[in-house]
Order: structure tokens, then C-alpha cells, then sequence
């Protein structure tokens, strides 16, 4: 019966009791849980690509002695890899990381195309090579993020072909691949990763919301029985 006559138009308000309570129980209430919610993703998310990045860059004196030295150079190529795969889900960062290896994958074979072509003039050749390239990806139904990756190794592939005293060092194509796998697997177990989560958050608000009801509920009883 209360609620009913509360509902029908005998609204209270917790400051006619106590406006200093009211408004700390509003404060700790807090604005709508979407915007909590928002910005708790956001701060996992951002961990979470902060914390794999470091992994990347700490690994380099854990290495095996006889590493080879173009795979320790393509390591800052880790990065790049992690945060165009990355994403709030597992199923999305696995679509992710087979788009930017199939896109990395395109532009690798792009170069063995050219490497094997027997042409005299090495710059003309690449430079047509990057023109039909870079024309075809774009004008192919290919998800976006295939089209980055094949895209950002490409320019430095063709240069490299183009000026013919700086072939690439032997294995080189093997570390961008590498590169793009291993930075894979390491979005892949970003996503993994517990965040810590406390519920004293919802603890306080619904302890503040309890409160205030409460308090609003006995304030209409005294009006209505007095």
C-alpha cells in the first residue's frame, strides 16, 4: 500500500530529512553503472595491451645466445602486430590476428613474385609492382585490417627491391612472418588474462541506494500516519 501511494504521486525525497546525508548518499551512488562499466573495460583494456607490449620488449635479454640477429632486429615489429590485433574478446582478436597474417602473408608473396621476376630495370619493375599491388588490395571485398597490414609491409619491400645493393638479408622474410605470429599470440593471450575485480564498488552503491530508499520510506510514513 505504501509503494502504491508512493508511486501515485506522494513523492519524498531523502533531503527533507538530512540534505548533508542526501547528498553523500547521492555521491556514493555515482552516475549511471554504463559509464562505470565503460571505463572499467577501457582500464582493462589498456592494461592489458600495456602489459603484453612490455612482455614484447623485456623478452629480448631472455633470448638464446644463437638467436638469429634479424629476428632480435624485427622485434619492435611486435608491436605494431599486438595493438592492430587486440581486442575487448577472444573471438574478435582471432579474427583479428588471421586478418593481419593473411595480410602480412600477401605482402611477403608479393615480394617473392618480384625477387624472381628476371627484369633489367629493378626500379620500373617496382614501381609497377607497387602500383598493381596496392590497386588490386584495395579494389578486393578484403576486410580492412588485411588490407593495413599487407599495405604497411609493402612500401618497404618494394624500396628494398628497387635499390639493388640492399637486398634483403636471408631469413628476413621469415622474421616479418614470425614477427606478425608471435604478436599474434600474444594479443591472443592479452585476452586471456584475469583482471582483478572487487565487488566493494557495488558494495558501497547498493548500501547507499538501500539507505536512501529506506530512509525516503520511513519519511512518507511519518507524513502519511502522522
Amino acid at each position: 500500500y505504501v509503494s502504491m501511494r508512493m508511486h501515485a504521486g506522494d513523492k519524498v525525497s531523502c533531503d527533507q530529512i538530512d540534505p548533508q546525508l542526501a547528498e553523500r548518499l547521492d555521491k556514493l551512488i555515482g552516475p549511471p553503472r554504463q559509464w562505470r562499466e565503460k571505463f572499467t573495460h577501457g582500464l582493462s583494456f589498456g592494461g592489458r595491451v600495456g602489459a603484453v607490449c612490455a612482455l614484447a620488449c623485456a623478452a629480448r635479454p631472455f633470448l638464446p645466445e644463437d638467436t638469429p640477429s634479424i629476428y632480435i632486429a624485427y622485434m619492435p615489429a611486435l608491436i605494431p602486430a599486438i595493438v592492430y590485433t587486440l581486442y575487448g574478446d577472444l573471438a574478435t582478436t582471432m579474427m583479428y590476428a588471421v586478418q593481419g597474417l593473411l595480410g602480412t602473408g600477401l605482402a611477403c608473396a608479393n615480394h617473392l613474385l618480384i625477387d624472381h621476376l628476371s627484369v633489367s630495370d629493378s626500379k620500373v619493375t617496382s614501381v609497377v609492382d607497387f602500383v598493381i599491388f596496392t590497386v588490386v588490395v584495395l579494389a578486393l571485398n578484403m576486410n580492412l585490417n588485411v588490407k593495413i597490414f599487407a599495405l604497411s609491409w609493402t612500401p618497404y619491400f618494394v624500396m628494398t627491391h628497387a635499390k639493388p645493393d640492399a637486398d634483403l638479408v636471408e631469413g628476413e622474410l621469415t622474421a616479418v612472418m614470425l614477427s606478425q605470429v608471435v604478436g599474434s599470440l600474444l594479443a591472443l593471450l592479452a585476452t586471456l588474462l584475469p583482471w582483478p575485480k572487487t565487488a566493494f564498488g557495488d558494495a558501497r552503491r547498493l548500501a547507499a541506494t538501500t539507505a536512501k530508499e529506506t530512509a525516503e520510506l520511513f519519511l512518507f510514513l511519518a507524513k502519511y500516519y502522522c
